[in-house]
């Protein structure tokens, strides 16, 4: 999958001819990654998009993007590789009014001046905000010390005797009875 996903599109013509993209956006191409979160971008995302109108023909572009990144895991304080993915419905506005009466899982993009709107800071704003806001490891690759202290904790909630707070009312109510 080397092709690469055009930077500009007209969405609308694009929807008219229902295109389909697959194809990769080089990773030079994201400026914005949080630096605090995001060390590195390991790969170029891979893209899938499908252009079309909705019910109430708005032009869309609805798809999906997956790039790697290393991060800092937040537990164990070791570097990390992991994917980022979006499932995304880009749609193509002319103003702002038109984007605030869009519905919530739209994410508009302001048309340029000839139409187009940009593909690429579209897609990277919405790798952006699937990224893990505290990047950790799956348990079974973290730090074992870790991983036994939290488990160790874990064990002793479960075994602790749960306050029941009617437990004071039963026993009202059996003093009561009597």
């Amino acid at each position: 999958m080397n092709v690469k996903i055009p930077a500009f599109i007209n969405i609308r013509n694009e929807a008219n001819r229902r295109s389909d993209f697959k194809g990769i956006i080089q990773k030079d191409n994201f400026k914005r990654f949080p630096l605090d979160t995001v060390k590195s971008i390991n790969s170029d995302a891979e893209v899938e998009l499908s252009c079309e109108f909705d019910y109430e023909k708005h032009p869309l572009a609805r798809g999906k993007a997956k790039i790697n990144v290393t991060s800092t895991c937040m537990r164990c304080m070791e570097d990390f590789s992991y994917d980022v993915i979006a499932e995304f419905i880009l749609c193509a506005v002319s103003s702002e009014e038109q984007a605030d009466s869009l519905p919530p899982e739209y994410s508009p993009l302001l048309i340029n001046e000839f139409g187009e709107v940009n593909l690429i800071e579209g897609i990277e704003e919405e790798l952006i905000m699937n990224i893990a806001l505290t990047p950790k490891h799956p348990n079974e690759s973290c730090n074992p010390f870790l991983d036994a202290t939290e488990y160790a904790d874990e064990d002793e909630e479960e075994h602790t005797p749960v306050n029941n707070p009617f437990a004071a009312l039963n026993e009202l109510k059996g003093k009561l009875g009597k």
